[in-house]
C-alpha cells in the first residue's frame, strides 16, 4: 500500500489510477470529485463516490460511457466547482449548527454500501445508475436516477494506449527529453518566474502553477500582496526552445506515478508511465 499525502488535483499520479481495480472516494468538495473524475476517465477506471452531511448520505457510481460527475452538476453546482469551494449546503449547515456536519453512523452506511459496489466492480457484476439516498433522522432511503453522460464533455478523455519507454523517469532533464525528439505537453504549466504589474519587478519562482500561491505565501515580501497584482511566466509547452534545461520531470511538478503526454517528432501524441 502507497500513501500519497498531497492534492488530489496534481500529487497523485494516474498511473495509481490505471493500476487500480475500482477507484472509491470520500471526498468533501466539488472540486475534488471533478478531479477524481477527470483522472479516472483518463485511466478508464469505475469510481464509486459517496458524501455524508449530518444524518444524511449518499453513493452513486460513477463508470465511464454511463455516468460522469461533470455532466450531472447543474449551474449553481459549476459556479461553486469554479470557485473550488467546498459543497455549499456543508458549510451553510456547519455555520448554522456550531459543529462537525457529519457522523459516524452515516459514515459507516454509505462507507458500507461503497466497498459492496466495489466488490461488484471487482467481481464483474452489473452495479446501479442510481443514487443511493440515505436520510438517518427519519431512517428512510431511496434511490434517484442520476445517469449524466453528455458526449459533448471536455472531461471524457481516456489516454490509451499508455506505454513505458527506457530511459524515462522523474529525474531525466529536459535537454534529455528533447534531445530524443520529445515535446512534453504539461497539464499543470510551469511557471519560471512572476512579474509585479505597477512596478515590472520580476521574482524566479521555478514551480508548477498549482504552487505559486504557497511560494508567494512563504516569501518575505510577496506574502502580503495579492496574487492579481503579478503575471506569470509560465510554459504548458516543453520543447528545445524551453530555457531551463537542467530542470528534471520532478523540477517541472511532474508526481510519481504519472503518465504524460508526449508529441513525438511525426506529431504523434504517445502517453508514457513515469
Amino acid at each position: 500500500m502507497e500513501t500519497v499525502f498531497g492534492n488530489v488535483a496534481f500529487d497523485v499520479g494516474l498511473g495509481l489510477f490505471r493500476k487500480a481495480d475500482v477507484v472509491v472516494g470520500c471526498v468533501d468538495s466539488r472540486w475534488a470529485r471533478y478531479c477524481i473524475q477527470r483522472l479516472c476517465l483518463r485511466a478508464g477506471k469505475t469510481w464509486i463516490d459517496g458524501g455524508i452531511i449530518e444524518l444524511e448520505g449518499t453513493a452513486r457510481v460513477f463508470k465511464p460511457h454511463h455516468n460522469c460527475y461533470a455532466c450531472s452538476l447543474g449551474p449553481i453546482g459549476m459556479e461553486e466547482l469554479q470557485r473550488r469551494m467546498p459543497c455549499s449546503g456543508i458549510i451553510r449547515r456547519k455555520e448554522q449548527a456550531g459543529h462537525a456536519p457529519t457522523t459516524p453512523i452515516v459514515a459507516s452506511i454509505i462507507g458500507a454500501v461503497q466497498a459492496q459496489e466495489a466488490v461488484k466492480v471487482i467481481a464483474g457484476m452489473p452495479t446501479s445508475e442510481r443514487m443511493l439516498y440515505y436520510e438517518g433522522e427519519h431512517l428512510t432511503a431511496r434511490t434517484i436516477d442520476h445517469r449524466a453522460w453528455d458526449d459533448g464533455c471536455p472531461l471524457h478523455e481516456t489516454w490509451e494506449p499508455v506505454e513505458r519507454r527506457q530511459g524515462l523517469s522523474l529525474e531525466t532533464t529536459v535537454g534529455e527529453l528533447t534531445q530524443r525528439g520529445f515535446t512534453l505537453l504539461l497539464n499543470d504549466p510551469f511557471v519560471d518566474h512572476i512579474v509585479e504589474r505597477e512596478t515590472d519587478r520580476r521574482t524566479d519562482v521555478m514551480c508548477a502553477a498549482h504552487s505559486v500561491e504557497d511560494f508567494m505565501e512563504s516569501h518575505p515580501t510577496l506574502r502580503y500582496k495579492l496574487s492579481g497584482a503579478f503575471y506569470q511566466n509560465e510554459y504548458t509547452i516543453i520543447d528545445s526552445d524551453f530555457p531551463h534545461k537542467h530542470l528534471t520531470l520532478r523540477d517541472l511538478g511532474i508526481p510519481p506515478h504519472d503518465i504524460i503526454r508526449i508529441k513525438e517528432e511525426n506529431n504523434r501524441i504517445i502517453y508514457v508511465e513515469i
